[in-house]
């Protein structure tokens, strides 16, 4: 029975014009749903408070979650290049969704805390890769950077409505925690019921194809489904894929420094009281959401994605050394969200051209194992997230370091996703919206790439 649901679920034919956007948008929303529904930064300190669990011991079993979505996401990926995605992402989301009612009624002590977010990092990895092959399905070359994008929405944006939510509500509960994970819920409750009925894959003999424009593609007759193993060793053989996995880790440094302590490093650097640095900390994600649209709509058009990439690099490492230099000091709440602002902007401008990069890069290879590809990515950066949790606070709360000390490494991660970059083949001034496929023709038989070498 189930294998007929997914049957039924799955088109044969190439989705065009505002269906093929709309299938983006529900990609999107299921994706919006998993990252939501992990969202705990802007209640962090109370719920510490309340399980009376040390800020330093949350920091290292954060960093054991990340670990733990990773490696779940680079076992589970394989399933869904293989079968599809909707059969791993419309379970997931209803699984995730459990787990927040959990969050809402049953945590009440460290052990219930660490259970119910070591079952939620388990689903959300299960879904991360599989929602970033879905929209690599439905996004043809000329619109790949726009799209992951608009995906990004996801991570980046459920950053920002979960401060936004928090800033706008948490007085009027009283600062009680409980009141934001009840949101939640019923919010991904609603949106699960829209994904399981609108959500559809490509089939995969679809899945198989470079396709550079949403009007050339054609059957092939030769769907290319790999084994379970296959991709994961065939992915990471390639230099360029490490490339820019390692380098994506390093250039998002602010980032995931933000997404895990914004708000305490506010009120920490610059004496905000939570509700405010919450509210302070949504505009980071409000200014970054838009631009990654804005920016790969840009990239598609230009036919360019290292040199767009680079700039945003560029740029942010000319502003991080003004920025630290104001930590410690007042600030006034104005300008600190003009300054977050920025920050979220420019790391929109280096990170939405390159999730284009890399999905090329992947398809170039083969265009069957996307997900196996993003997995992949995922694996590497959540090794660096795990790592990263505890540092960062370590860091941070020593005598003589500081935030201070942590925006420098981050600073120095910047240069050093520069240098990175620049080992990816590709030509820097290549523009032209044909260059996106001057790699592989428009459209590929499965079997034709497998074989491609460094």
């Amino acid at each position: 029975m189930v294998a007929h649901w997914l049957d039924r679920r799955t088109l044969t034919t190439y989705p065009t014009g505002w269906y093929r956007f709309g299938l983006l948008c529900v990609a999107v929303l299921s994706s919006v749903l998993a990252a939501y529904e992990g969202q705990i930064a802007p209640v962090l300190a109370p719920i510490l408070r309340q399980v009376h669990m040390p800020l330093v011991s949350y920091g290292y079993f954060a960093g054991g979650t990340v670990v733990i979505g990773g490696i779940t996401a680079f076992l589970v990926s394989p399933l869904a290049d293989r079968y599809g995605r909707v059969a791993i992402i419309v379970p997931g989301i209803f699984l995730t969704t459990l787990c927040i009612f959990a969050m809402a009624t049953l945590v009440t002590s460290v052990a219930s805390l660490i259970a119910v977010r070591t079952v939620l990092a388990i689903v959300e990895g299960a879904q991360a890769a599989a929602a970033y092959g879905i929209v690599r399905d439905v996004s043809p070359r000329l619109s790949r950077a726009a799209s992951f994008g608009f995906l990004t929405f996801a991570p980046v944006g459920t950053n920002w409505f979960a401060s936004f939510i928090a800033g706008a509500t948490l007085p009027s509960f009283h600062g009680d925690w409980h009141s934001q994970f009840w949101i939640m819920a019923i919010l991904s409750l609603v949106g699960w019921i829209v994904v399981v009925f609108a959500l559809r894959d490509i089939s995969p003999d679809l899945r198989s194809q470079v396709i550079v424009h949403e009007r050339q593609v054609k059957p092939t007759g030769k769907p290319d489904v790999p084994a379970y193993v296959e991709g994961l060793r065939e992915v990471a053989r390639y230099g360029r894929v490490w490339a820019l996995a390692c380098g994506v880790f390093l250039f998002l440094a602010v980032y995931f420094t933000v997404q895990t302590y914004g708000p305490l490093f506010l009120a920490g650097a610059f004496h905000y009281s939570t509700a405010k640095a919450a509210a302070i900390n949504s505009y980071f994600w409000l200014a970054n959401v838009p631009v990654l649209v804005l920016v790969g709509w840009l990239s598609d058009r230009l036919g360019n994605r290292k040199l767009v990439s680079l700039a945003g690099a560029v740029l942010l490492a000319i502003f991080l050394p003004y920025f630290i230099s104001l930590i410690g000091h007042p600030v006034p709440d104005g300008t600190m969200i003009l300054y977050t602002s920025l920050l979220g902007t420019l790391l929109g401008i280096g990170y939405g051209p390159w999730t284009a990069l890399f999905s090329e890069t992947v398809e170039d290879i083969r265009p069957a194992l996307q997900a196996s590809g993003w997995a992949f990515e995922g694996l590497v950066v959540r090794l660096y997230g795990a790592a990263a949790a505890p540092v960062t606070l370590i860091i941070a709360l020593a005598p003589g370091l500081g935030w201070k000390a942590w925006f420098w490494w981050c600073f120095a991660a910047v240069l050093m996703y520069m240098v990175l970059l620049a080992m990816v083949p590709g030509r820097w001034f290549a523009f032209g919206r044909d260059k996106l496929g001057a790699i592989a023709p428009p459209v590929v038989a499965a079997g034709e790439m497998a074989g491609a070498t460094e």
